[in-house]
């Protein structure tokens, strides 16, 4: 194949917590994406990755910004690669799990337990 490289990597943190309200064991936290494609829509916080930036780094940083929470411990997860899955163009998506350090989140997150999958609320890994 003659194509010049033209992917994108971004990189998605399923961010869990422990809510001893609750006392669900772990929930997950999704935001309300603020450009297109898809506003307005939950999504997993996430980034496009940097040059040169590790994928842990890069979740550290989709947390930091989105969620505004630090991290106590993650790890790789799995990789979507279909090449038509973002309107944006051809991206591939490494995801990433994370278990957020207790404190409060940036005011906006929303977090669910695996029992309440926001599905039906249209919710979106980009």
């Amino acid at each position: 194949m003659d194509r010049p490289p033209t992917s994108k990597v971004s990189v998605n943190a399923l961010t869990l917590r422990f809510n001893p309200a609750t006392r669900d064991l772990f929930e997950f936290a999704v935001v309300r994406r603020v450009t297109q494609p898809y506003a307005r829509r939950l999504a997993l916080p996430g980034v496009t990755l940097w040059e040169g930036e590790r994928l842990a780094d890069a979740a550290v940083r989709a947390v930091t910004r989105k969620l505004g929470l630090s991290l106590r411990d993650q790890g790789q997860l799995t990789v979507f690669d279909e090449p038509a899955r973002d309107p944006r163009g051809a991206t591939l998506s490494a995801l990433l799990w994370a278990v957020a350090e207790d404190g409060d989140a940036t005011p906006g997150v929303e977090w669910d337990s695996f029992d309440d999958v926001p599905l039906a609320r249209s919710t979106t890994i980009r």
